[in-house]
């Protein structure tokens, strides 16, 4: 395989990613109007240990490092929508 088809793989990944993390924002928003409808805190320390954990249970050859750096994006990200919607 040469170097455009292999950028055209990296492309087509890139887009899945970008969707999946539409479609995982998407139900964080859902997620915050149901805790703002119950009273809940956005903020919930347990979960967000349980999300970390399972990110690095799934690790294969990727670096620790490189996940939980994105782990915290991810998460910092999930609070700041909640942080709108609510």
């Amino acid at each position: 395989m040469g170097l455009e088809e292999y950028r055209r793989e990296i492309d087509a990944i890139d887009g899945k990613i970008i969707e999946l993390l539409e479609d995982r924002f998407r139900i964080i928003g859902d997620i915050a109007r149901v805790k703002k409808a119950q009273g809940q805190a956005i903020y919930d320390a347990g979960r967000e240990e349980e999300v970390r954990q399972r990110w690095r249970e799934a690790l294969r050859d990727l670096d620790r490092e490189f996940v939980d750096g994105v782990v915290d994006l991810i998460l910092r990200e999930s609070k700041r929508v909640q942080e709108r919607v609510k």
